[in-house]
């Protein structure tokens, strides 16, 4: 039997994601990088049995890791039951490859921004009888007005474990926090009412904004004859495609910019004018515009395919930033007047 001081950290998070059961750590294994996932499935293959103890240890380890931030037996054919249930093999074999992955986030409100304006008794309801670390993570991403009126519903001791994590927790990794993020979403994700309603204008505008101008006015002709008119006008607010950014304003360039990877925005840039280079490039910082400029510089075959999935990506987040009334699209304007 090994002893838990000899396991390295990739053994003992196998360890822990063993222990946790095939349904949840499926969960959890998606948002893994190929890399990580390579060495946990290695790692777990390797894993010899482990005392109950120990494993109870590793778990308070994992506990306390979390806050800051920062009897098993059978693992390898507990860890590939766990990875059939979580991914086809060809997921499974993607995942193990290298690959260019671009980053981007679901359209529709951000979940702390549906979380924020939930009510009070329905975000209690849904923490009460979950971890500490848990509760203040989510709290601590939640307005201040609203944690604090969440914090009052509680009873005496859990209050005081709560708010003890959240005096010691650090940021959670990226990885944490976005499978954090989906859980939240699947409970809470704005399936219904208000929410729901928001996603879809969003889904259709962003098909829309695939079309040429005469197709675009044709679907639009078509919707008016049977659909809610609030619903048209809203569509057609959210109206942006890549060339639209020299219509932005300097301050929402730089809003929409400071969250587009680097090299996702000089994708885009492929095959642009200079107009509308330069308004991409005036919205980043000097060495990041450095950056870009050297490599569009370089002599190297255009991608359209490519090109054309970044700029729908910029575009995606453009709007995704509107619906959050973080910038205004100019096809708002245009509907307004």
């Amino acid at each position: 039997m090994v002893e838990k001081a000899e396991l390295s950290h990739v053994e003992k998070a196998a360890a822990i994601l063993v222990a946790m059961g095939k349904e949840r750590a499926a969960k959890l294994l998606k948002y893994f990088k190929g890399a990580e996932l390579k060495r946990l499935v290695d790692a777990a293959h390797s894993l010899e049995s482990i005392s109950q103890s120990d494993l109870e240890d590793l778990v308070n380890e994992f506990e306390n890791e979390f806050a800051r931030g920062g009897g098993l037996l059978d693992s390898a054919d507990a860890i590939d039951s766990i990875i059939s249930e979580a991914f086809s093999p060809e997921e499974f074999k993607q995942l193990l490859e290298p690959a260019i992955v671009e980053g981007t986030k679901p359209d529709g409100p951000s979940i702390w921004k549906i979380m924020d304006d939930l009510e009070v008794p329905d975000v209690s309801e849904f923490l009460k009888d979950e971890h500490p670390v848990f509760c203040a993570l989510i709290l601590s991403k939640l307005s201040p007005r609203n944690a604090a009126d969440i914090v009052a519903t509680f009873d005496r001791e859990n209050r005081k474990h709560i708010l003890k994590q959240m005096l010691s927790m650090g940021e959670p990794s990226t990885n944490v926090l976005r499978f954090i993020e989906s859980t939240l979403r699947e409970r809470f994700g704005g399936t219904t009412g208000d929410d729901a309603i928001q996603v879809g204008r969003i889904r259709v505008a962003n098909v829309l904004n695939e079309l040429d101008k005469p197709n675009m006015e044709e679907v639009f002709d078509d919707l008016s004859n049977d659909s809610d008119p609030d619903n048209i006008a809203a569509v057609k607010s959210l109206l942006f495609r890549f060339e639209d950014i020299i219509h932005l304003d300097q301050t929402a360039r730089s809003i929409l910019f400071d969250g587009i990877e680097t090299e996702v925005a000089t994708q885009a840039l492929q095959g642009a004018d200079s107009e509308l280079t330069e308004a991409v490039l005036s919205s980043v910082g000097q060495r990041t515009r450095r950056m870009m400029e050297s490599e569009l510089a370089a002599d190297i075959p255009v991608n359209e395919d490519a090109v054309s999935q970044a700029r729908r990506n910029i575009s995606s987040s453009a709007i995704r930033l509107a619906t959050e009334d973080r910038i205004v699209l100019p096809s708002a304007h245009d509907e307004a007047a």
